[in-house]
């Protein structure tokens, strides 16, 4: 007689905002599931499967912030060499680690090696086409990166990441509305140690006051 293993837990955390979340992780067999809720009800559901007649795994996040301004999904697909594809879905303001302009619809896929490096984008945002070049994701063959607007204070550095070797070229500021901002976009190493081509990874992080 066959038996799942079941597993549930309810725990919760502050994040770097200081909002409470509330997490509830499970398991039954091979399909694990973590929701979250905060405060606010934004929701965020992780859910990660297992098929062990393919060898494939995949992972899902499904957000959706509380008046439903945002709502998307990411499904990654794991194959058994270690490659993916990352499909996403939903109306959203970022891509992975790319930000965009604003909240679109999208219908974008990705595709990863078998290290995590991003090969290809397909599909479209906000009704245009979506296509990868020079290790960048490109919207209507123009940059996807939304560049933050600084007033003052503004000063660039680099460093670089000695696990994979990439090359971050940090940003950092005060924007318009009086947030520090910091974006750092990802690149290649040339062969003196110094910035290479663009690898398509980009993030920002800020904060107010």
């Amino acid at each position: 007689v066959g038996y799942e293993t079941t597993y549930a837990n309810t725990w919760t955390y502050t994040d770097h905002d200081g909002v409470l979340w509330t997490v509830v992780d499970s398991q039954v067999g091979d399909a694990w599931t973590s929701t979250q809720t905060n405060i606010y009800n934004d929701t965020r559901v992780h859910t990660s499967t297992w098929d062990s007649s393919t060898n494939t795994s995949t992972w899902n996040e499904h957000f959706t912030n509380s008046d439903k301004t945002l709502d998307y999904n990411t499904l990654e697909t794991y194959k058994q060499d270690g490659s993916s594809t990352v499909n996403y879905t939903g109306t959203t303001d970022h891509i992975g680690w790319n930000p965009l302009a604003g909240i679109s619809t999208v219908i974008v896929t990705e595709t990863r090696d078998a290290y995590g490096v991003t090969t290809a984008f397909s599909g479209t945002i906000g009704g245009l086409t979506v296509s990868f070049s020079n290790g960048e994701m490109l919207i209507d063959g123009k940059s996807s990166f939304k560049a933050e607007e600084f007033s003052e204070s503004e000063f660039t550095w680099n460093w670089i990441d000695e696990w994979d070797g990439t090359y971050w070229e940090v940003t950092e500021g005060t924007d318009l509305n009086g947030n520090w901002v910091m974006s750092e976009i990802a690149y290649t190493q040339d062969n003196n140690g110094g910035k290479g081509d663009l690898t398509g990874d980009s993030r920002i992080g800020w904060s107010s006051w």
